[in-house]
């Protein structure tokens, strides 16, 4: 599983990222994202999701208060940047 922390926000790169997310999907189908985090981009991530059919592999549980036990469920971290 990757996993971010991250505010939902264009310059972080998150599009990019579900876009990756959906082209590795069909090599390997057992591909898992958690992005948790808030922000103005919240509803275009969760549209996305839905149309590039990622449900199941996309998560987008919101923000957390204990970030540490988030990472530690991530095998890798993606740690957005602007671009």
């Amino acid at each position: 599983m990757v996993g971010a922390l991250s505010n939902l926000r264009p310059e972080k790169g998150l599009v990019k990222l579900l876009h990756a997310v959906a082209m590795v999907r069909d090599r390997w189908p057992e591909v898992r994202l958690v992005i948790w985090g808030e922000g103005p981009l919240r509803h275009e991530l969760e549209s996305l999701v839905v149309s590039l059919n990622l449900a199941a592999s996309v998560k987008l549980p919101g923000s957390t208060e204990v970030p540490e036990v988030a990472l530690q469920r991530s095998g890798r971290l993606r740690a957005p940047v602007a671009q």
